[in-house]
């Protein structure tokens, strides 16, 4: 009877496991992160170009807590039915894509990350490699900042037109 550690013993087996050590040893090393950003990069959700755009964010600061504020932003980004890809919260950004129109294929990734200030001051950096995407968008987030009641105002009514309409339907108009 053969031990059940023959089958490491094998040629064909000992070959395979010696290439798979060699594939996933330098991996290990190189740790995960790397290996992470590569795989996102393939995916389409990376954020490392946002991140290296920073620096050519358009900025602007705020008088709310870090939760208030990510909550407005988060509010009006939705009612612009922005595709939010990712949410980072160790890295206090929201990620989304922007495109030309609903038919177009190309989109372009917007990241807004929020620095806390003090415990009721945040400031808010909108990234992007298009100065148009990145314009539109700090437009939208720093109205919404603006004009938080605003947002509100507008969800209420547009709830009531539901409403309406759905009494209207109902009623056979």
């Amino acid at each position: 009877m053969k031990s059940s550690w023959f089958i490491v013993h094998s040629s064909w087996n000992r070959v395979f496991l010696l290439a798979a050590c060699y594939i996933l040893l330098p991996i290990a090393i190189m740790g995960c992160a790397s290996f992470k950003e590569g795989c996102r990069g393939l995916l389409g959700t990376s954020t490392k170009v946002l991140e290296e755009g920073r620096k050519d964010a358009i900025t602007k600061e705020f008088n709310y807590s870090h939760k208030q504020c990510y909550e407005i932003v988060r509010k009006a980004l939705v009612k612009q039915e922005a595709y939010i890809y990712r949410e980072d919260k160790t890295k206090d950004m929201l990620a989304l894509y922007v495109s030309d129109s609903d038919k177009a294929p190309d989109t372009t990734p917007v990241g807004i990350f929020f620095k806390e200030l003090a415990p009721e001051k945040m400031r808010v950096e909108v990234s992007s490699p298009s100065k148009y995407a990145k314009e539109l968008i700090a437009n939208v987030v720093f109205s919404g900042l603006a004009n938080p009641l605003t947002l509100e105002k507008k969800k209420n009514v547009e709830k009531k037109e539901e409403k309406d309409e759905k009494n209207k339907t109902k009623m056979g108009y």
